[in-house]
């Protein structure tokens, strides 16, 4: 009380830092303010990222989550749009990244799209990954336990677990990675690696500017779901002990002590007590003042499940994914909480998506699109009006994400383009698309059904036939611009 006495009297007003009997302060080095990296040891550090890979591999729970958000993240694979004033250049770059993505892989084992995928499972479990850019045009995946500090500079106090940085910028200048022993292990002794960061990709989410190496997003929730796990797994051995025990004697005080010997065999006499031993079980034969009763299994009980929704809600809410999306269970939501929940859960994996392409794509872009230029595989990029080369210039196409009503979300967005608070570019990103590839590929449509419309009307010339037949069949003969005609909304013609 006298502490917390004269802080108030000198002026700390936040209650968050009282400390009394109902209110502990952090124990040990926790309450230090010292640097991220350092409240991790190196061996810390392992332990938490072997118990997330643990329940990556044997938690349904887990491997659910990583699985869903990767999968809605990637996709099929985000890809490319090259953004330069050459529309045939772009093409091209466009095309050489395609087949590029298929050999990517320096171990020839994954394709682009898949290391994508693999790159948002690893910050989850993992925390980091690194990939080395090698001469040949080529990725080399590096898992984040390979990035490690080689035993004969473990004194040094620039290199926070296998990344060294300039101890008067903060900027990391290289990287040490670790090869791996005949049984598995990351080897430390000897020949590890440096990489210097120009030939190197690595990805983390940092939680904290002085931060370094990574932590995987599921360690908030680790304990969690290591408890829901243990709490699942007794909840279910409690149900088959009950589940043995199906049956009890019950015994009349007035009839003796009865026969207490056990009940086995195929078919025998034990005392008073008879039996018969079928296929599907055994009939028992009791002894006077003796009768059978059911056991109840109150396993799970009521609050079971009660509590397992509140605790996959708690892991939900700390990676961002909202429960119904968590474990796809929809059945308690109405229109409304459904949309806000999907509608998080976008929120949510666009951020992953723009992380993504900030921390990986965009600079493998300009690497590999810079090499291919230098190369010779692909022209070089148009200039812009200093005389620079604009071959990074790219957008990215991100996967759709769907909608509970598309109907009522297309109306929407017709209404908010009509008002002016979107325009036609914001409602087609929000496909994945871009907006000149969309207008292009249109005119083209409208070009070929152009051509095939006058092909027809040559050969019905009795008929009345315009592009309208050939790209709505549903309004065939009612066409959207004739001469001295205007079109409704909903498609009719009337007289101008």
């Amino acid at each position: 009380m006298t502490f917390n006495w004269i802080r108030r009297l000198f002026g700390a007003g936040y209650d968050g830092a009282d400390r009394t009997r109902h209110r502990q302060y952090l124990p040990g080095g926790r309450r230090q303010p010292r640097q991220e990296d350092r409240m991790l040891g190196t061996s810390d550090r392992i332990r938490l990222r072997q118990e997330c890979l643990n329940l990556r591999r044997n938690s349904g729970i887990v491997a659910g989550i990583v699985d869903r958000v990767s999968d809605n993240v990637v996709g099929s694979g985000i890809m490319p749009q090259a953004k330069t004033a050459d529309k045939d250049w772009n093409d091209e770059a466009e095309r050489f990244w395609k087949e590029w993505s298929k050999v990517a892989d320096y171990r020839q084992r994954m394709t682009l799209p898949e290391i994508q995928r693999q790159i948002i499972q690893a910050r989850m479990w993992a925390g980091d990954v690194a990939f080395v850019l090698l001469k040949n045009g080529q990725i080399q995946p590096v898992e984040a336990e390979r990035i490690a500090t080689p035993d004969d500079k473990r004194t040094q106090d620039n290199i926070f677990d296998g990344v060294q940085v300039d101890p008067k910028t903060g900027i990391r200048v290289g990287y040490y990675m670790a090869g791996r022993n005949s049984t598995g292990g990351v080897d430390t002794t000897k020949g590890v690696a440096y990489k210097r960061r120009e030939n190197v990709i690595y990805c983390n989410n940092a939680i904290r500017f002085d931060q370094v190496r990574g932590i995987p997003d599921l360690a908030p929730v680790v304990n969690m779901l290591r408890d829901l796990d243990s709490l699942n797994e007794a909840t279910i051995e409690k149900a088959k002990i009950e589940a043995f025990n199906a049956m009890v004697v019950q015994k009349d005080s007035s009839g003796g002590p009865g026969n207490l010997g056990p009940r086995t065999g195929a078919g025998s006499q034990i005392g008073s007590t008879q039996y018969e031993k079928l296929e599907s079980g055994i009939i028992h034969y009791m002894s006077p003042g003796e009768q059978m009763a059911m056991i109840e299994s109150k396993t799970p009980h009521g609050e079971h499940m009660n509590y397992v929704r509140l605790v996959l809600r708690l892991i939900g809410s700390a990676i961002g994914v909202p429960y119904e999306f968590l474990l796809l269970d929809f059945s308690e939501s109405n229109f409304s909480s459904s949309r806000a929940a999907l509608l998080q859960t976008h929120r949510t994996f666009t951020g992953w998506q723009e992380w993504l392409t900030s921390q990986f794509l965009q600079r493998l872009w300009n690497w590999r699109v810079a090499k291919a230029i230098k190369n010779g595989d692909i022209p070089p990029a148009p200039l812009d009006d200093m005389g620079r080369s604009t071959w990074y210039k790219v957008d990215w196409g991100y996967p759709e994400f769907g909608w509970i009503d598309p109907n009522a979300e297309a109306l929407s967005e017709q209404r908010e383009f009509n008002l002016g608070k979107k325009t036609m570019k914001d409602i087609v990103a929000k496909t994945g698309k871009d907006l000149q590839d969309v207008m292009e590929q249109k005119a083209k449509e409208l070009d070929a059904a152009a051509k095939l419309a006058d092909e027809l009307q040559a050969a019905h010339p009795d008929q009345d036939f315009n592009w309208t037949d050939v790209i709505n069949g549903s309004n065939a003969g009612q066409h959207q611009k004739l001469q001295g005609t205007t079109t409704n909304m909903d498609g009719g013609v009337s007289e101008g």
